[in-house]
């Protein structure tokens, strides 16, 4: 009832043992409404079934948005103030519309989107692009644009606000991209943390000058063209905001 009225985006249940397991390895986040897909239900202890349970009935009940976190009481400060946390996020999955052209979206809310989630701001004709196929949280707060270049599918963008970063938003887009789009690639600068889960992504990488070109179900023939034009497309933002 007080989760309710006060309408929290985030509430966090505390247990000694910390976030769900499998196998000795944390999982850091589960779709609510695909739990059996990503953990064995039958494994939880009493208190991880209630604190699922729980986060049903809550998730089934409230008109607001809100994600549940079991963790330990030693990490709270991690889960309060950090967007990685330490314990198991639970959520119900992000709602990703896939489309093949930006027709039916509300081009500003695009746009201030990616510009938000890079700091940067998209030059004026970005948008009026053709695209491969386009993917979006309902919310506007995350998705992946991909163009056609060296007659493949590029990856164009792919981001999520600040807002919901730690929210597993980035997974559910990724997940649902890969499965409409088995073969694709795209670049990241070297110097981007985000690389590291690029890393464990792809099928390959390579380092061209500023950039690092990956690739998802590429033949190898068409890996040499997609190095070549990734790394040498044009930037697509303007400037630094502020």
């Amino acid at each position: 009832a007080l989760a309710k009225n006060l309408k929290p985006a985030k509430i966090i249940f505390l247990q000694p043992s910390g976030g769900i397991s499998v196998n000795g390895r944390r999982v850091p986040v589960v779709n609510i409404d695909n739990e059996q897909a990503m953990i064995d239900i039958d494994t939880l202890t009493p208190g991880q079934s209630r604190f699922m349970s729980t986060v049903r009935d809550m998730a089934s009940t409230f008109t607001h948005k809100s994600v549940y976190v079991i963790a330990s009481p030693l990490n709270l400060l991690a889960e309060l103030f950090t967007t990685k946390g330490s314990g198991t996020l639970i959520r119900k999955g992000a709602k990703v519309t896939m489309a093949k052209s930006l027709d039916g979206f509300d081009k500003a809310a695009l746009t201030t989107s990616i510009d938000q989630a890079f700091g940067k701001r998209l030059k004026p004709d970005f948008l009026k692009r053709p695209v491969h196929c386009v993917f979006m949280d309902s919310d506007y707060r995350g998705g992946a644009i991909l163009t056609q270049l060296a007659g493949l599918p590029y990856l164009s963008k792919f981001w999520v606000t600040g807002a919901a970063k730690g929210e597993g938003l980035a997974r559910d887009i990724w997940d649902k991209m890969c499965a409409a789009t088995p073969a694709f690639f795209w670049r990241s600068r070297r110097d981007n943390p985000f690389s590291d889960w690029y890393m464990k992504q792809c099928d390959g990488m390579q380092t061209s000058g500023e950039w690092r070109v990956f690739w998802i179900g590429l033949e190898a023939p068409e890996v040499p063209g997609a190095i070549i034009a990734a790394s040498s497309a044009d930037e697509d933002f303007e400037q630094l905001i502020g």
